[in-house]
């Protein structure tokens, strides 16, 4: 567990600690990284929360209580990959059909009708991984539906899908994430979106990059909830190093820029 923090202590040759190495800065390093994790962690879950039931009504009401059975539905989508979403979604059913009484009564009032639950069910019982192709198999139009509500361009949307699910995968297996470098992730543009460069200039590969994209998502989900994770990352900040954020990638004066107001 503690050997990925070793890491950063040990001379990349010989494997040798460094002079001066202690266990105290190594266990510093793991539980800053815990509460860094937990506190993305229980973000990603209220921002996954709010993707499943946007993308659920908005597909529901725009295609259809079962449109995730019809391939039309995802025209973006190949052949191949849209039978792949489908075998997920089935098996996601197979493995939920007795966990819950929704589906549990669906399987014994309509299960001789269909084969897997309507959309605004099965929202609820596929991994946050599905989300993805989900979004970028519909047609644009739809597409364009979801992302309003987030008010961000539908490419950087489908980015952030991508960003968050491998983010949170790590949080959950206790990675260290705190001096990683991220896959690119985009930044809104300049021209339109001047919030986000106003002040601050984001980079693409940290995870202050994550958590600024969290913290934006919080504001649009819930003012109040974005408010409490604020006063929680700026406390685990205060208690801490400056090692720590400027190998996050915190850039001069992000505190104050529109952005993180």
């Amino acid at each position: 567990m503690l050997s990925e923090f070793f890491y950063l202590y040990q001379n990349k040759k010989t494997s040798c600690f460094l002079p001066g190495t202690t266990l105290n800065q190594v266990l510093g390093d793991y539980y800053f990284n815990d509460t860094l994790s937990t506190l993305i962690f229980e973000a990603i879950r209220s921002i996954e929360i709010s993707i499943r039931t946007v993308i659920a009504n908005i597909c529901s009401v725009s295609l259809g209580s079962f449109c995730h059975q019809d391939r039309k539905n995802y025209p973006n989508l190949s052949t191949q990959r849209y039978n792949r979403l489908y075998k997920d979604l089935r098996s996601a059913y197979e493995r939920n059909k007795k966990q819950y009484s929704y589906t549990e009564h669906f399987a014994k009032k309509y299960g001789d009708k269909h084969e897997i639950p309507p959309f605004w069910i099965m929202i609820e019982l596929i991994s946050f991984g599905n989300l993805y192709p989900l979004f970028i198999g519909v047609e644009n139009k739809i597409q364009a539906d979801i992302v309003a509500i987030y008010q961000i361009p539908i490419k950087v949307f489908e980015n952030w899908l991508k960003a968050l699910r491998n983010i949170r995968n790590a949080c959950a297996h206790h990675d260290r994430i705190w001096n990683i470098h991220v896959k690119p992730i985009l930044i809104p543009r300049k021209n339109k979106y001047p919030l986000w460069h106003q002040n601050i200039e984001v980079p693409n590969d940290k995870i202050f990059t994550v958590l600024t994209i969290i913290y934006y998502l919080l504001g649009i989900i819930d003012k109040g909830k974005q408010k409490f994770w604020k006063k929680k990352l700026f406390l685990l900040l205060q208690e801490d190093n400056e090692v720590h954020s400027v190998s996050m990638g915190f850039v001069n004066g992000w505190k104050d820029s529109r952005l993180w107001s």
